[in-house]
Parts: C-alpha cells; structure tokens; sequence
C-alpha cells in the first residue's frame, strides 16, 4: 500500500504468470459469469437483456438489429423502433439524387446503438443504419415531402422497411444465469 496524498491509497498487486512448456494442455477451468436473460413462461431462455435509460432491448440473434421490447410481461411480447425516434434528430430518409429517389440513406448517429431499429420521420417506417457509406446528400425525405438541400456529415445505408421478428409467448421475465 502506497500513500499517493492525503486520503488517497494505491494498492498495488504484483501477478505472476507461468508458463507451460506446450501451451496447448490447458486442463483448467474458465467459469463464464452469470448474466441476465430473458426467460419465457417455460424456462426457456429468449435472448440476453439489455437496457438503456429509458427502454429495455432485444438484439434479433439472426440480423443483429436491436430491437426496444413493449408488452414484456404480457402474453404477447412485440417489438417497436426505437421510443421517441433516433436521440440525435432523425433527419428523415436522406438522398444523392435531388429528388428523393435512388439508394437511401441515414445520417450518422452517435447517440444509438449500431443497428438500433427506429420508425423513420420520412415514412413511419421501420429502418436501422447499415453499413458507413461515402455519398453526397442533396435531398432529404420527411413525412412524404421531398427537400432539396445538401446535408453535411457521415451517412449510412439505411436498411429497411423492417418487419419486426415473431417472439415467443410471454409474459417474459428476467433471470441470472
């Protein structure tokens, strides 16, 4: 134990390590911690759970998407597109044509989860952002109604419209396994 100042510790441990002289023989064990699961009424175990602030989540282990969960403890669970829209502003469907055709985008987001699903201010469809994309953006879609303006920053492919994916049968509940 070090005294760094006045009401501050460091405690420092010193580890050793050997090694064996054929890495490969291991014959230990690795204990994997325990996490919490989405469970349905069967004992069946559904996905990990995740949470933010303000919604608990579902990651679809088929696509990646993230998914936010409604109805968990009723008999029919559903998922939805991200509560409120995207945290960062959704700017609706973005376009490199001018008018609103062709290959669409999203803007960047650096306030969600990559994959995160969200209903689109441009249609109410559900989209989540795909891959980093390199385009010019002159036009942007909102509610139906096409602008022609150019919108700085990075995009992404959107991916979408989105069906949500069957779920089993609730009520679910959460479990430390």
């Amino acid at each position: 134990m070090k005294l760094l100042r006045r009401g501050v510790v460091a405690v420092v441990i010193s580890l050793s390590l050997s090694v064996q002289a054929n890495p490969h023989s291991f014959t230990g064990t690795i204990d994997t911690p325990p996490v919490a699961v989405w469970v349905d009424s069967a004992g069946t175990t559904i996905a990990p759970f995740f949470a933010t602030l303000v919604s608990m989540l579902y990651v679809d282990p088929s696509t990646g998407f993230v998914w936010t969960i409604q109805n968990v403890r009723s008999t029919t669970p559903s998922l939805i597109g991200y509560i409120g829209g995207r945290p960062d502003g959704d700017l609706g469907l973005l376009y490199s044509t001018t008018n609103c055709t062709g290959t669409a985008y999203l803007n960047a987001s650096f306030w969600t989860i990559p994959h995160t699903v969200f209903a689109s201010a441009s249609d109410g469809q559900l989209y989540a952002d795909g891959a980093p994309a390199s385009a010019t953006i002159h036009s942007r879609s909102v509610s139906g109604t096409c602008y022609v303006e150019t919108v700085p920053g990075p995009v992404y492919l959107a991916i979408g419209p989105l069906t949500p994916p069957t779920l089993p049968a609730g009520p679910w509940h959460l479990e430390i396994r």
